[in-house]
């Protein structure tokens, strides 16, 4: 059964908000309000991260329309660009694969942002703005082939 951009968004807002509980407790542990909060997050990068292990090893296994589709709407929410104007300028800039799993995962409020692009796409063009990035990245492979 194919999965649609709408149902992967849901999966990972699920595995994002898991990294991010994780890494609230890993800080808090460290800190305890006798560090600072700099201090803490240095000490804490050091820490096993499963769940931001998890996140990035969901975001590697995604087809690569949809891994760019998410950062697509990630970026444009963040921004408050128009989705679908934005796809050739954030695919290109995310360029290879790698560096949008990385790009998706340093943000804290990937989900929100994320969100905010949806809204503005109005949700129901989700099928649209998956179609402009796999046409975005066939036309980069027929460039490159």
């Amino acid at each position: 059964m194919k999965q649609t951009l709408e149902q992967f968004a849901e999966r990972f807002k699920v595995v994002s908000s898991l990294a991010n509980q994780e890494d609230i407790e890993i800080r808090e542990h460290y800190g305890g309000g006798t560090i600072s909060a700099e201090t803490a997050g240095m000490i804490a990068v050091n820490e096993p991260h499963p769940a931001a292990q998890a996140m990035s090893a969901f975001l590697e296994e995604l087809p690569e329309s949809v891994l760019y589709s998410l950062a697509v709407l990630m970026y444009a929410g963040r921004e408050g660009d128009d989705v679908l104007e934005a796809v050739e300028y954030y695919c290109r800039r995310l360029q290879p694969s790698e560096a949008a799993v990385q790009a998706i995962v340093e943000k804290r409020p990937r989900v929100e942002y994320m969100e905010k692009g949806i809204r503005g796409l109005e949700g129901a063009r989700l099928p649209e703005l998956l179609s402009h990035v796999e046409a975005h990245l066939q036309g980069v492979a027929n460039a490159e082939g």
